[in-house]
């Protein structure tokens, strides 16, 4: 007797002609039913009811938005943002206003990204001054004015790399 196991799913292939019910979605999309389920009640997916059962049924065109919106929410886009991209999608097609969504959302976390390296290096200056940075060592922070070449002192541990002090100020 001869086991035949089925092949994974081809995440590209096409809808089948009457449509893909919610969980064969899900599985292509790789999300949870109940994922699909809030995306719809936000108005990003719009799948078919079927007659009778009013089962949910996704077309190809649904099956490619539950993808794109699944790829922008894991790259943590709000969802004001995927809105305007299935938005554009659906009504133009062209992926032109997309790249400029993509390209101001890029924009945006450069500029917060510089703001807080900004902040981070001001509070490390502060801190700094204020003689409170002596202790840091062993968090990964070491002021300015003792950094130097790991000594036979320095041990990695279970948390990342341990200075001790080798001599007392």
């Amino acid at each position: 007797m001869t086991t035949v196991t089925a092949a994974p799913p081809d995440p590209r292939r096409a809808a089948p002609r009457g449509g893909l019910r919610i969980g064969e979605v899900a599985r292509l999309a790789r999300v949870q039913t109940a994922v699909l389920r809030l995306w719809e009640e936000r108005g990003l997916l719009r799948p078919a009811r079927e007659p009778g059962t009013g089962y949910r049924v996704y077309d190809e065109s649904e099956l490619r938005t539950a993808r794109v919106v699944a790829l922008l929410r894991r790259g943590a886009y709000p969802f004001p943002v995927v809105h305007a991209v299935v938005d554009e999608l659906r009504g133009s097609g062209s992926p032109e206003r997309v790249r400029a969504e993509l390209a101001k959302r890029e924009q945006e976390l450069h500029r917060r990204s510089l703001q807080r390296l900004g902040a981070s290096a001001a509070l490390y200056g502060y801190l700094d001054e204020q003689g409170h940075l002596a202790g840091a060592a062993a968090s990964g922070a070491s002021s300015a004015r003792t950094r130097s070449a790991p000594t036979a002192s320095s041990s990695v541990g279970s948390r990342g790399p341990v200075s001790r002090p080798t001599s007392s100020r």
